[in-house]
């Protein structure tokens, strides 16, 4: 039986992103479609001829969607994030929180495997994710500041394709982390493009270490940052945010761990993490869940 993976077409949003990688981490490995949709039209033409559907579900991207324009004779299947879901069909979900019964693997987006030298004393600390208030980019600056007298800081915060009244926070974060800075030999880089997927790996594995701050967030989904990072071969450190759940350790985290101790240490925690979450894991768990056929 047939088998489709449909994602939302935005791709300045976390959700294509993760529904993007989960396809390409099982595409050669399961025998699965793909497409991409804004409308009901496009959705309805993708569907056509499939027997199992896969939707990558967020009810802000997907309003379009409910029983009466989901055919009966299909199996449903929804890539679930903490959002609540209109009225549609019945189906299987695959929770995005692998700690979670109904949990899947992450979907990684790398997989390097070099080895870098690290610079513990002049240091290049970066940190990426769509520039809303509540990642707390300002928060990293003040950390940094706090445990080095010279340190780069490097921060990527584009804004998401669904800001709505977020929008222009992330050249509002940018200023206020501007004004952080105090000690003369730090310095601060900030970037607001999208970048590729090759670009943002260049970004993440020339970074000493690669740093999450995000705020409490109870109840949300688990954070996509973690997908990059995780393969990328240097340490990383975050927050005790409830969005870092599925990987909190406190070997890593920047408020109870000092960074340089991440820095030095924080490789051996992600080994493990690579190999739950490998590719032919994540490809395994799907294709057990739909029962799909292997490539």
């Amino acid at each position: 039986m047939s088998a489709i993976l449909i994602n939302p077409s935005k791709q300045q949003c976390g959700v294509y992103q993760y529904g993007l990688r989960i396809y390409s981490n099982i595409k050669d490995r399961v025998k699965i479609d793909y497409a991409e949709v804004e409308t009901l039209d496009e959705y309805l033409r993708a569907v056509e001829g499939h027997k199992k559907v896969l939707i990558n579900y967020y009810h802000s991207l997907f309003q379009f969607l409910d029983k009466s324009n989901q055919a009966e004779d299909k199996e449903y299947y929804y890539l679930y994030h903490e959002s609540f879901m209109y009225d549609v069909r019945p189906g299987l979900h695959l929770n995005n929180d692998p700690t979670r019964a109904d949990g899947i693997p992450r979907p990684l987006a790398y997989n390097d495997t070099s080895s870098y030298p690290t610079n513990l004393e002049n240091p290049i600390i970066g940190s990426f994710g769509f520039g809303f208030l509540n990642k707390e980019f300002d928060k990293i600056v003040e950390l940094v500041q706090l445990q080095f007298d010279r340190a780069t800081i490097r921060l990527l915060m584009p804004e998401a394709y669904w800001v709505g009244t977020h929008a222009g926070e992330s050249r509002q974060l940018a200023e206020r982390c501007r004004q952080k800075i105090t000690k003369p030999g730090i310095q601060l880089w900030i970037c607001h493009d999208f970048l590729s997927n090759d670009a943002l790996f260049t970004f993440l594995r020339t970074n000493d270490l690669n740093i999450f701050l995000y705020a409490p967030f109870p109840n949300r989904a688990c954070s996509s940052v973690i997908d990059s990072v995780l393969g990328v071969n240097r340490p990383f450190a975050i927050s005790d945010s409830d969005m870092f759940r599925h990987i909190y350790d406190d070997g890593i985290c920047a408020y109870k761990t000092p960074l340089r101790d991440i820095m030095q240490n924080g490789l051996a925690l992600t080994t493990k993490y690579r190999e739950q979450w490998s590719a032919d894991a994540l490809a395994s768990a799907i294709q057990t869940r739909l029962g799909l056929q292997c490539v």
